[in-house]
């Protein structure tokens, strides 16, 4: 017996079709479709471009699969709080990750992944966030003496790689308990590895035939070194962890840990298997991301300066002009900064695609899908962020009362984190790193773009970021120490 097929309605907008076959969209090319569309342009621009063009409903052609696009919001929030039960993540995503050796929450689905993320959370509440403050405050000190030391010398620098050195050191501080301080000394192997093993992964979702597996290009023998250097930090990390076992079994500090003591537990269907695979998870997803999203902040406020003395203002407001280490209670009195932090995501969302399956027969906003159909989300078209908005409008501090902006970005999410069931566990964590790092920024430095802003191009591996961020920073307070930042 066929299960019943499950409908999605919105309010805002009707399919423009009821099957695939009528459905508008770009002609293709025999054989490879719009493949060819997808190589002069990051492959997300391409399909918001087509948004605009042919509506927020529409199909285009990857070879012979034909593959739907909504950017409708309440269709998107829909889908995705009927994830994982209707809606799988792409299956050429997770094979991609499961390929390198990893198989995590991310990958995980049904049963394997309520267990998976039942744990993982254990690590990322905010309590153990909030916990982890002084850990945060440690790490932006140290970027801060890296910037004052590049503000001093007059020198451009790129701030996203920066930005991703300091994501690293935070995260991999937090889940694995590792502190590595690639922020004073970059250039990491560790550091390269997780660049590379995101390229590898962005390549291989674009390409049509699997060909790594049965030869290897230079690129790809390059991404293995990289995949071998990867699991032996997370191996040593899990070996040196096991050994320090008497110093946190009753009390876990970090995500490893809590691991480690699941699978500890007898009759648990949690495996070392699993405790690697998360580990490396957390080691690759918590860097790009945030060091992303912090760099279109700061990009924001470079171009903006009212903006900038709005923040500051509303920063010296509620914690003085000079107010040391941030910990939770200062962070919830700069709700303006937080409400602002959530528009820079909606406007540059870090995963402005979002790729699935359906589990079973669906109808979505009137148009039907069958089993194993495969859909794209388009985050930033479903919240009506369109290219032109994102510097020709300013981005204003909120208008309205920032506890009440707060409140209406969780209930629309926006779908910075995700959304639903499957809403990114490491939210909490991303937040509290873009914080620590404004407020320290915006204290301390003025930021000025080496280029015009126009040339700072999206970019789209594994996630969406700047292909690059370069800057002049200078001192607020010429008088300042590094030391007192």
């Amino acid at each position: 017996m066929q299960p019943a097929r499950s409908e999605f309605i919105s309010a805002e907008y009707d399919s423009p079709a009821a099957t695939l076959a009528n459905l508008p969209g770009p002609a293709g090319l025999p054989l490879i479709g719009n493949m060819r569309d997808f190589s002069q342009a990051p492959p997300h621009t391409v399909l918001e471009n087509w948004a605009a063009q042919y509506g927020p409903i529409y199909r285009f052609t990857l070879g012979r699969k034909r593959i739907v696009v909504i950017g409708v919001h309440d269709l998107t929030q829909q889908i995705l709080r009927a994830r994982p039960g209707q809606f799988l993540r792409q299956r050429k995503l997770s094979d991609a990750i499961e390929e390198t050796g990893f198989h995590g929450v991310f990958t995980a689905e049904g049963d394997d992944w309520r267990r998976q993320r039942r744990l993982v959370m254990q690590g990322l509440t905010p309590t153990v966030v909030n916990a982890a403050s002084s850990r945060l405050a440690t790490a932006t000190a140290r970027l801060a003496g890296q910037w004052a030391q590049a503000a001093d010398s007059g020198a451009v620098i790129n701030i996203n790689n920066d930005l991703k050195r300091y994501s690293m050191d935070a995260v991999l501080w937090l889940s694995l308990g590792i502190d590595l301080n690639a922020t004073e000394h970059p250039d990491q192997p560790l550091q390269t590895a997780v660049d590379r093993w995101f390229g590898i992964i962005g390549r291989r979702l674009r390409l049509p035939f699997n060909y790594w597996r049965y030869f290897s290009l230079a690129v790809d023998k390059q991404a293995a070194r990289a995949i071998v250097l990867l699991r032996e930090a997370a191996h040593q990390a899990i070996d040196e962890t096991r050994a320090r076992r008497a110093q946190w079994v009753d009390n876990p500090t970090n995500i490893l840990e809590a691991l480690l003591l699941e699978a500890e537990r007898e009759g648990s269907a949690f495996t070392t298997d699993h405790v690697f695979g998360n580990a490396v998870t957390m080691l690759t997803a918590g860097e790009d991301t945030t060091a992303n999203a912090i760099s279109w902040l700061l990009y924001y406020c470079s171009i903006q300066p009212a903006l900038t003395e709005q923040l500051r203002a509303s920063i010296d407001a509620a914690l003085g002009p000079a107010p040391g280490p941030l910990d939770a209670a200062m962070i919830k009195r700069l709700p303006q900064l937080q409400a602002v932090c959530m528009e820079v995501m909606r406007r540059r969302p870090v995963a402005p695609l979002i790729g699935l399956s359906t589990a079973s027969a669906v109808t979505v906003g009137g148009l039907s899908m069958a089993t194993g159909q495969q859909l794209v989300l388009l985050p930033r078209v479903a919240n009506r962020a369109t290219p032109a908005e994102l510097d020709s409008l300013p981005l204003t501090m909120p208008e309205l009362d920032a506890e009440a902006r707060m409140a209406a970005n969780a209930s629309t999410n926006q779908f910075a984190f995700g959304g639903g069931p499957r809403l990114c566990p490491g939210r909490y964590l991303a937040l509290a790193e873009m914080m620590h790092v404004a407020v320290m920024a915006l204290q301390n430095y003025d930021f000025e773009l080496a280029i015009p802003p126009a040339q700072i191009r999206e970019v789209f591996t594994f996630t969406m970021g700047p292909e690059s961020m370069p800057m002049r920073l200078r001192r607020r307070n010429p008088d300042q120490s590094p030391a007192s930042v």
